[in-house]
């Protein structure tokens, strides 16, 4: 039996997906969470690609890039489309996902109080009510509302809410997300259907 451990610091971020694949698939995992004053020293060891986590370590082998290790994980324990057309959708959405991250970056991390408030401003009012509009004209087109892709779970919907409890659980970011959440009634039914599915025991 494979010894699976996630490498990550505590608390929501990038290794959500992968703790949400691992719980709805039943699959023991071991948490090691890295202790950020230790990062710098735990950066150097040579255990990570990119010099970068989360990583998974699968008996004894270290694997990095959250999207990939994602998709080996889909593929592994039934989470990815075997048809090309919904391969892509899958991809469709895991980047957007990736997108919002990104704008996310400089509202959430920011030395500078003044530009942390412009982009968090920018961010809040421009762009992710943006993307959340295509997603929801996406979702609110398909017959079958429960699952972002096709009629299955997938790695798109574990990307989809732990990218929503970055935010959600997040002090200073959780009430103008949720407001603008609000605003888009389809992917705000889906989002409190899932997060109610997937935490109804604690990870």
């Amino acid at each position: 039996k494979e010894k699976m451990k996630i490498h990550y610091f505590d608390g929501y971020g990038r290794a959500e997906p992968m703790k949400l694949l691992f719980k709805h698939a039943k699959v023991a995992y071991e948490f090691c969470a890295i202790e950020r004053e230790k990062w710098p020293e735990i950066k150097e060891s040579g255990k990570f690609d990119f010099k970068q986590v989360p990583s998974l370590e699968m008996d004894g082998k270290y694997y990095v890039q959250s999207g990939a290790i994602l998709a080996m994980l889909g593929l592994k324990y039934g989470y990815f489309p075997k048809e090309p057309e919904l391969a892509y959708e899958v991809y469709w959405w895991i980047g957007g996902f990736e997108d919002i991250i990104g704008k996310a970056i400089p509202a959430m991390y920011n030395e500078n109080e003044e530009a942390k408030k412009k982009a968090g401003e920018a961010f809040f009012s421009t762009h992710l009510p943006f993307y959340l509009g295509v997603f929801e004209k996406k979702l609110a087109a398909k017959e079958k509302k429960d699952f972002l892709v096709g009629d299955a779970l997938s790695i798109a919907d574990f990307s989809c809410i732990g990218l929503c409890q970055m935010f959600l659980k997040r002090e200073e970011v959780s009430a103008p997300f949720g407001g603008v959440l609000e605003k888009f009634p389809t992917i705000k039914k889906y989002v409190d259907d899932k997060v109610k599915e997937f935490y109804q025991a604690t990870i």
